[in-house]
């Protein structure tokens, strides 16, 4: 499975920081979705590479977005 899920998140090419962060989101939406939970998602376990890719990439660029104001500033 873990081979799976790192080939779909490759097809978004994502540099080597954020794929790693995007990696462990991934895991930790799969705890927390998990069968018996209380919060599976069904069919929808699908999208969650790619949301894992997204949320990934915007927490980079926020990550990203303050150090450069820290350090303009």
């Amino acid at each position: 499975m873990a081979h799976l899920v790192e080939a779909q998140l490759k097809r978004f090419q994502l540099d080597p920081e954020v794929f790693d962060l995007a990696k462990q989101i991934h895991r930790q939406i799969q705890v927390k979705t998990a069968p018996g939970s209380g919060h599976e998602l069904g069919a929808g376990i699908i999208g969650v590479p790619a949301i894992a890719a997204y949320l990934a990439c915007a927490q980079y660029v926020r990550a990203s977005w303050i150090y450069l104001r820290i350090c303009v500033i």
